[in-house]
């Protein structure tokens, strides 16, 4: 069994039990506060989507999730690309338990507010050829 075969069947496993590999990370996978960073300029159209998933609770019990998905048209720039998704992450998250910030062009900051629990962010799709993310805590 090939390596992409066995992770699928890895993945599968989780899933069929309702729990997310993150659920189990130690609890410095998980922060308040996160920086994307949007590199390159789109080379073809497409949809791009990431994942926001929580902490677990106290109980043990796996974190929500949330997905933002992000339209980049062919031709998008970085700055331009990163002023796309910060506008999608606004659309999806409520904006009375974060913050979401463009920093010099082509960053976004998400910041949780008060008591939003300590989330993870990464790049569920990326089909856009061309534009590339770094994550930062």
């Amino acid at each position: 069994m090939n390596i992409i075969k066995k992770l699928s069947l890895f993945l599968g496993v989780f899933a069929l039990f309702g729990l997310s590999p993150l659920a189990f990370a130690d609890d410095d996978g998980f922060d308040n506060e996160w920086t994307i960073i949007v590199k390159g300029k789109a080379e073809n159209a497409g949809k791009v989507s990431f994942r926001l998933v929580y902490a677990p609770s106290d109980d043990g019990l796996a974190g929500d999730e949330e997905f933002i998905e992000a339209s980049i048209p062919v031709d998008t720039s970085e700055n331009d690309a990163t002023k796309i998704i910060a506008a999608a992450f606004k659309d999806v998250l409520q904006l009375d338990d974060f913050n979401v910030d463009l920093q010099d062009g082509a960053k976004i900051q998400v910041e949780a507010k008060y008591d939003t629990p300590d989330f993870v962010i990464e790049v569920a799709t990326n089909p856009v050829q061309g534009i590339s993310f770094v994550i930062e805590d």
